[in-house]
């Protein structure tokens, strides 16, 4: 790092007061992104999930951002993730999926 006028710490009393005085300034702006982050990742979240849950309600900002479907569309997508959870419904209830993860026991979840 490149010591310049702008960059140096004002003069201390003691040595270890720049230490401190850069330590704690590069916590606090630590501490300050990491609240930035999480207000944005909230955000980000209930966009989401207010389009993924009822994408005929979504605001006029929204629509920038949902692609742009038509209800032929929706419902075929409904109707293959009703097929696919149908799918996983039937493998798990099947007896060779129970039998296999009876014999899976033993090696743990990591196998």
């Amino acid at each position: 790092m490149l010591v310049t006028e702008e960059t140096r710490a004002p003069a201390a009393t003691t040595p270890e007061e720049p230490v401190d005085s850069v330590l704690l300034g590069r916590l606090e702006a630590e501490a300050f992104d990491a609240r930035l982050r999480e207000i944005e990742r909230t955000e980000r979240e209930g966009l989401l999930a207010r389009l993924a849950l009822s994408p005929e309600s979504c605001s006029a900002s929204d629509e920038e951002i949902r692609p742009a479907a038509s209800r032929s569309e929706i419902l075929r997508l409904k109707r293959e993730i009703d097929r696919f959870a149908e799918f996983h419904r039937a493998l798990v209830r099947s007896r060779s999926w129970r039998l296999l993860q009876f014999l899976r026991r033993p090696f743990g979840r990591a196998w």
